[in-house]
């Protein structure tokens, strides 16, 4: 059976991480503020400090925004959960509103319905690397007071109008996760205006400011400045992520490529939905989020899925949503709007593989599988 996803490496890769080795720097240094430079100016943001995971990005977000206890802070519940961990974990409620159903990005609309004078922030995913209604957006945000805070955990490479879509928001969060369309193994950054970054970056140096002191009677705990975490990324994590990131464009051309075979294959199919790219945008193809009809195979892909694995192909639910986990399902969310189309796209969406590297037959099984099953299940 394919693999649904398999990280690449290159001999540029190893040769970088151990040049790192070698020189002896290995904690956070150089290396880590390069590739910080590199992101931020390809998400089209002012600065960038990395972080060891997406979700403490996120949680860095929250605290440089002063985000805690008793606001609210908007996000879809077809997310990735360390989004909605890190809000509640804050002390804000996360407040779930609903997705368009041709993207499966938050709905502008939904958010302007779930919003409340409590609203502190708007945290829009680029699903599966699509982007989200930027402009829409925006001017709901405007509206009700919000910051938006990206994330563009799928979406590095991806452009609305030839722009990088970091450019549409105030705050934006990546993470390279070994998933993700470059690599660190764990790791993640968050991106801004290099006011706001600089704080931010106080926090994942235990507070410590990078003024280094004139004499030892300056040093006497100047430099200690906030009650910071250690939250940073190393240099042997960053050099990865430098050479991986030297290789983007060949790495988002080979998912477009992937995505292109499975499209010409499923497009004219009945009973099966593509991911579409909208005007003007380009997708970074992070997922290839394929979708069954209701009518022919009934509300739930499990069945569908479980005939792509038996018949040698890879499939998967890519999220479950958030609100309809124990978790968050009470009083830890407020329940602002109905998620109608969160609740029916989810169920009926998986993921196929489109990873760099993957190879051609494993392409070919995929499709069959898919092709094979819809004909087996169809009503």
């Amino acid at each position: 059976m394919p693999f649904l996803f398999r990280p690449s490496f290159s001999r540029e890769d190893r040769d970088g991480m151990a040049a790192v080795l070698e020189s002896g720097m290995v904690a956070t240094g150089q290396k880590s503020h390069e590739f910080e430079r590199a992101i931020a100016a390809t998400i089209g943001m002012e600065a960038a400090v990395a972080t060891n995971s997406g979700t403490s990005a996120m949680s860095l977000a929250l605290d440089v925004l002063g985000i805690g206890t008793g606001d609210e802070v908007i996000t879809p519940s077809l997310t990735c959960i360390g989004v909605v961990n890190a809000i509640a974990r804050s002390g804000a409620i996360p407040v779930f509103a609903d997705i368009d159903p041709l993207t499966l990005c938050l709905d502008p609309a939904s958010v302007r319905d779930a919003a409340s004078t409590k609203t502190r922030a708007i945290v829009p995913v680029h699903y599966g690397g699509h982007p989200y209604d930027t402009a829409g957006m925006r001017a709901v945000a405007r509206e009700i007071g919000a910051t938006i805070v990206g994330d563009l955990a799928h979406a590095l490479g991806a452009t609305v109008g030839g722009e990088p879509v970091g450019r549409f928001a105030d705050l934006s969060l990546l993470s390279f996760h070994a998933t993700k369309i470059i690599t660190t193994g764990e790791g993640g950054m968050l991106a801004g205006p290099a006011e706001i970054i600089e704080r931010a970056r106080l926090d994942t140096r235990h507070g410590v400011s990078d003024d280094l002191p004139g004499s030892e009677a300056e040093f006497a705990g100047s430099r200690w400045i906030s009650p910071g975490l250690k939250i940073g990324m190393s240099d042997i994590q960053a050099a990865l992520g430098l050479t991986q990131f030297a290789g983007l464009e060949a790495r988002l051309a080979a998912r477009r490529r992937v995505a292109e075979s499975y499209t010409a294959a499923f497009a004219e199919h009945p009973h099966l939905v593509t991911p579409a790219e909208q005007p003007g945008s380009l997708s970074s193809w992070h997922f290839y989020t394929l979708r069954v009809s209701a009518d022919a195979f009934g509300p739930d892909a499990a069945a569908f899925i479980a005939g792509v694995h038996q018949r040698g192909g890879a499939a998967a639910r890519q999220f479950y949503p958030a609100h309809l986990m124990p978790l968050f399902s009470g009083d830890a969310t407020r329940a602002a709007v109905p998620l109608t189309v969160t609740e029916r796209e989810s169920f009926l969406s998986m993921s196929l593989p489109v990873y760099p590297g993957i190879p051609e037959a494993d392409v070919r099984a995929v499709i069959d599988a898919v092709l094979q099953t819809a004909e087996s299940l169809t009503r």
